[in-house]
């Protein structure tokens, strides 16, 4: 009989061993997901500002004539005209309804904020211009907040 108490506490050690192993293993897995998912969200909101500021001196930078650009007098907003075919038009790039959004109309034609093309998603974006320096402010979802300064060689 002792024996066979001597297997069974030897079995019930081994099957304690391996449940402790088994919960230690899914602690692990579930830690490292949400590891990889703060890491995921971080490189995405990363991504979504630096995409926006980006665009946004990519546009001046192609926009860059002399009296082309304009900051809104919202603060939110940049305004860029250009000349084609003997007529004015005028590029915006403004934040609208938590996205950065842009539109290009004819220099005569109202600005209708919603119908514009959706750049990217942002908890607020503002334009600032101080002299020849324009700078730029996005706000991610999460609350993180980047500037951009570009200085137009034309104005």
């Amino acid at each position: 009989m002792s024996e066979k108490r001597a297997r069974s506490v030897q079995t019930l050690c081994i099957l304690l061993i391996f449940a402790l192993f088994a919960g230690l293993s899914l602690c692990l897995v579930l830690t490292g997901a949400d590891v990889f998912r703060g890491v995921s969200e971080r490189v995405e909101e990363n991504d979504r500002i630096r995409t926006s500021l980006a665009y946004a001196a990519n546009k001046v930078r192609t926009g860059d004539e002399s009296g082309a650009l304009a900051a809104g007098s919202d603060g939110k907003s940049l305004v860029i005209a250009s000349r084609a075919g003997g007529k004015t038009y005028k590029t915006y790039l403004y934040w609208h309804g938590g996205y950065l959004m842009e539109s290009f109309l004819a220099a005569d034609q109202p600005l209708a904020p919603g119908s514009g093309e959706k750049i990217a998603r942002l908890a607020d974006f503002s334009v600032r211009r101080t002299g020849r320096l324009l700078t730029f402010t996005a706000v991610s979802p999460g609350g993180r907040r980047a500037s951009l300064s570009v200085c137009p060689r034309s104005s």
